[in-house]
């Protein structure tokens, strides 16, 4: 929360409440005004493909501003987020909507970091399946690939629509396979406890139970302490309500709080 706190301070102070103007390619959307902001400072991409990914994102200046920015300034996971978090206010400004991609080479981590009402299109899960989703591909050094793919999963979701998420259906197969695998064992301990129920009825209930228990007891620990589902009100734009506020900020999220307007977002390491 304080440094949050400070963070917005400083580029009060420092950029007397307006954004700085980009070193890199700046575009401005005469209808929205929001901008797009491409800053390669540590020159991943061709001219070429920053003319590329500069088309791409100056469709998204219809909804919100946008910019890419490549760096060497992260040590860890931790302070690349930190610096994304300060790179969104230095360009845009406190509180204003917009999303910013970063690449963060020393850190080895890419952040999608969010403010606004973008926020409650991509709040911290989908923003980490955006991530994931073109990891193979950063991984591989295809960097306009991956961010070109990031930019265009970002407007699928604002358009409504779907994107991969690979992760969640590998979630949906292993269940599946534990589901029949505890089946298996259940009727592999019920028959081998087997008793005539008409001779010992007492004695075949009882078995029967032990066995539930114990599959129940063995499904309980492979699946783990229940998940809490948090439910948060709708975000609002920033230029209408001066404030908004994070649709999910599960633990460890880079949400320091979500009802004092902080920067929301979703990475992953490469």
């Amino acid at each position: 929360m304080m440094r949050k706190l400070f963070s917005v301070i400083l580029a009060l102070l420092c950029f007397g409440c307006f954004p700085a103007m980009a070193e890199g390619t700046t575009y401005i959307n005469p209808e929205t005004g929001y901008r797009a902001v491409l800053e390669d400072d540590i020159d991943l991409l061709t001219e070429e493909e920053e003319t590329t990914l500069m088309e791409t994102m100056e469709e998204l200046t219809q909804h919100t501003n946008v910019a890419f920015w490549s760096t060497r300034a992260g040590w860890n996971q931790s302070s690349a987020i930190r610096n994304a978090e300060n790179k969104h206010i230095s360009l845009f400004g406190p509180l204003v909507n917009g999303i910013v991609f970063m690449i963060d080479m020393d850190a080895r981590y890419m952040f999608l970091d969010t403010e606004g009402w973008i926020q409650g299109v991509i709040p911290k899960s989908t923003a980490e399946i955006i991530t994931n989703n073109v990891r193979s591909a950063m991984s591989a050094g295809r960097y306009y690939e991956a961010s070109d793919r990031v930019y265009k999963q970002v407007r699928a979701k604002i358009n409504g629509e779907k994107i991969a998420e690979p992760m969640r259906y590998l979630s949906a197969v292993s269940i599946g396979i534990m589901g029949g695998l505890l089946f298996a064992l259940y009727l592999t301990l019920t028959r081998r406890n087997r008793v005539n129920p008409i001779r010992y009825p007492k004695e075949a209930a009882a078995k029967a139970v032990i066995s539930t228990i114990t599959v129940s007891n063995i499904a309980y620990t492979l699946q783990g302490e229940p998940k809490v589902k948090r439910i948060y009100s709708p975000p609002h734009d920033s230029s209408s309500s001066g404030g908004s506020s994070c649709s999910s900020c599960s633990s460890g999220s880079s949400c320091s709080s979500c009802s004092s307007g902080s920067n929301c977002g979703g990475g992953s390491s490469f």
